[in-house]
């Protein structure tokens, strides 16, 4: 961590989803299904490389879904960290990452999602030597905590993301891996690009009927990207899963999960707030895990992919017509993503000075300027 005290900044980014070689050239008739592809990847470099060189960063912390084993057609063998890091399109990133971790004034922080849930240190630090790689904590749990922010995933709090070790003993991959690896064989066979948390949150919309939810909107998931309930989705024995499941297998093994999620997720929540959190994104989770208990004024997630800063004066948001005279009390931000199927590459950075702690979201332009969208502040006890 930089003793220099002109580094006063960190800056968050999350959600880069970087996929393997084939992702990007499946060959045959597939068409590509990676989410993060040139120019979006020299963009990402570019951005980095801005870290690399400033006078006035002191910490990078990326907040999950840097490398996406989730991404990958329910046919193919699932996808490994290595090759991920070895794909063509990924190694200025990784390039630049290096730089950043070798770097003597500025730490490097790797917060876990749930697209590399099952990374672990040792593969994180024989890449960056230096990295600070938080998680899985306690129950899978991953944050920094720091300076009264509160900094993870934010995965944790939605029912088909979040780590499940009930429903299949002994792993921790949930539903959502299962559902977004065929979205994934869809998108290779029709070059159909829809994220799959898109279609996600519209198949919860028309099928939330009762408890059984979740296998309701696997099945349908599965029929609309083609595959029947016999469909193999090949494992290769990942996280103590056998070689291959059907989809019926998948279906039976997770088909309560609206009546477990409640009472096994560490957050508190109950399985509707998990529900709404899928759907409409996490402000709801900042507020009554952290906001209405005090324990943190400043919460950064990611995973929605819907870059936001609000903030709070107790449960009512913040006016932007005062934002810039007066302190919040709370501050929710979401860093957003840089895939190429969203519009905007985001980040948020946080710097406390002058008694106050500063968090204002960026957007990063194809020009290389960034752009400051909002800022909002909290006073410095």
């Amino acid at each position: 961590m930089s003793t220099n005290n002109a580094r006063t900044k960190r800056i968050f980014i999350s959600d880069l989803h970087m996929g393997d070689e084939r992702s990007l050239k499946p060959g045959g008739n597939l068409y590509p299904y990676v989410w993060l592809y040139p120019p979006r990847t020299d963009m990402l470099a570019d951005f980095l490389q801005t870290i690399l060189e400033s006078a006035d960063v002191k910490e990078l912390i990326i907040l999950g879904d840097l490398f996406d084993q989730w991404v990958c057609p329910s046919d193919f063998d699932p996808t490994l960290y290595q090759q991920v890091v070895e794909a063509s399109q990924n190694l200025r990133i990784i390039e630049m990452l290096t730089q950043i971790d070798a770097h003597d004034e500025i730490a490097l922080y790797y917060v876990l999602g749930n697209h590399d849930m099952l990374l672990d240190k040792q593969f994180m630090t024989s890449l960056f030597p230096n990295i600070h790689f938080i998680g899985p904590g306690a129950n899978y749990w991953s944050r920094i905590q720091v300076d009264g922010i509160t900094a993870e995933h934010g995965n944790m709090f939605t029912m088909f993301c979040s780590p499940d070790t009930w429903s299949h003993p002994g792993s921790r991959l949930p539903l959502g891996f299962f559902i977004s690896r065929v979205v994934a064989y869809k998108n290779a066979v029709t070059g159909d690009g829809t994220n799959f948390l898109d279609i996600l949150a519209h198949f919860i919309s028309d099928l939330f009927k009762g408890p059984e939810l979740a296998k309701d909107v696997f099945e349908a998931i599965a029929q609309d990207s083609g595959l029947e309930l016999t469909s193999m989705i090949r494992m290769n024995n990942l996280d103590s899963f056998p070689p291959q499941l059907t989809v019926q297998q998948v279906s039976d093994i997770y088909g309560k999960l609206f009546v477990t999620w409640g009472k096994n997720t560490p957050t508190g929540l109950n399985s509707l707030d998990g529900v709404i959190c899928e759907m409409i994104g996490l402000a709801r989770a900042a507020q009554e895990v952290y906001f209405q208990k005090n324990l943190s004024p400043i919460v950064v997630f990611g995973h929605t992919h819907k870059y936001m800063l609000d903030g709070y004066l107790l449960e009512a948001r913040f006016p932007d017509s005062i934002s810039e005279l007066l302190p919040c009390k709370y501050i929710y931000a979401n860093s957003g993503t840089w895939i190429n199927h969203h519009p905007n590459c985001t980040y948020v950075e946080t710097e406390i000075k002058d008694g106050k702690h500063y968090v204002r979201l960026y957007q990063y332009l194809d020009s290389g300027e960034k752009k400051k969208l909002k800022e909002r502040f909290i006073d410095v006890k």
